[in-house]
């Protein structure tokens, strides 16, 4: 069976517990992760534009993709798309997200109302964001969301605009959050707030992880690990994304596989490609190659060697 025709039908569940539960069985197969929150939590840390207008205490979840959702979900969905011989969307991965936030909110409650907000939802007269994704991620307790406000001494002047950015307890950087699903009918008062987990306690760490994303993050990610001892996802898979020259900067990689995202516009594709780069060699072969824009592909099977 199809990933895409794996969700299926629930009676509408009473009670957030049962909510959640549901949505987890319907999410967690396809890679995703999801963290119950009240409206309320958020609307306490945003100023008044930004406000949910649900109940304060109605129950939204957070839902975030883990690297296991391109193998899970995103591929699965794209093989439905070749398969029924319709055009890949502009987007392909926010169609995937959406089409199984959709499809899963309507399996889990039925007739009860829910609203899907995702992360690059915005408004359409002030252009503003309809959620703030790292502030639902942090008041969910998914992940912190470390801010020049978290650290003692600031090293950067006031002029200097630092941005902030959620670390996962598990992935490190190596995660999406994709938005949240409410439900205005679902009460969740009951819902005890878990705080984000901190596995960047390091002043040191803070400060080098804030420099890395905001002036450092066109480098192979580097930032995705700072501070970070973090459980890698598949033993002999990971994800890059850079070009092929950003490939030196990484540690040698061992294992037979890894998924890459790289680009597309500095590199010639073919069917197989090799090239030295400084401490190994790298070879692909056999790959799978599915564009997702204009300067973005996913090549499967990279050899290491």
């Amino acid at each position: 069976m199809c990933v895409r025709d794996a969700l299926v039908v629930v009676m509408p569940p009473r009670g957030w517990h049962a909510v959640l539960q549901s949505l987890r069985q319907q999410l967690s197969p396809l890679g995703f992760e999801c963290y119950p929150f009240q409206v309320s939590w958020y609307n306490e840390q945003v100023v008044s534009a930004f406000h949910l207008q649900q109940p304060p205490g109605s129950l939204a979840v957070l839902v975030l993709s883990t690297p296991a959702m391109y193998d899970r979900a995103f591929l699965p969905f794209l093989e439905g798309l070749k398969e029924r011989m319709e055009a890949p969307p502009r987007d392909p991965v926010d169609s995937c997200v959406a089409f199984y936030l959709d499809q899963a909110a309507k399996a889990v409650c039925g007739g009860d109302p829910w609203i899907v907000l995702h992360d690059y939802d915005i408004e359409p007269v002030s252009r503003r964001p309809c959620i703030l994704v790292q502030t639902v991620a942090h008041v969910a307790g998914a992940a912190f969301y470390y801010q020049r406000r978290d650290l003692l001494e600031d090293p950067w002047s006031d002029s200097t605009k630092i941005y902030g950015v959620c670390m996962h307890p598990h992935y490190g950087g190596w995660f999406a959050l994709r938005g949240a699903i409410l439900f205005p009918s679902t009460d969740a008062t009951s819902l005890t707030r878990q705080p984000a987990p901190d596995c960047v306690p390091s002043q040191r760490d803070r400060v080098l992880l804030l420099e890395k994303f905001n002036f450092h993050w066109q480098v192979c990610c580097t930032f995705t690990s700072t501070g970070v001892q973090f459980i890698s996802f598949v033993a002999t898979k990971c994800f890059f994304k850079g070009s092929l020259q950003d490939l030196q900067m990484l540690n040698p990689i061992k294992g037979p596989e890894m998924h890459v995202i790289m680009s597309v516009r500095d590199e010639p594709c073919s069917s197989t490609l090799s090239y030295n780069l400084g401490p190994f060699h790298v070879q692909i072969v056999g790959w799978t190659f599915i564009q997702t824009s204009a300067t973005n592909c996913y090549l499967r099977n990279l050899k290491i060697s």
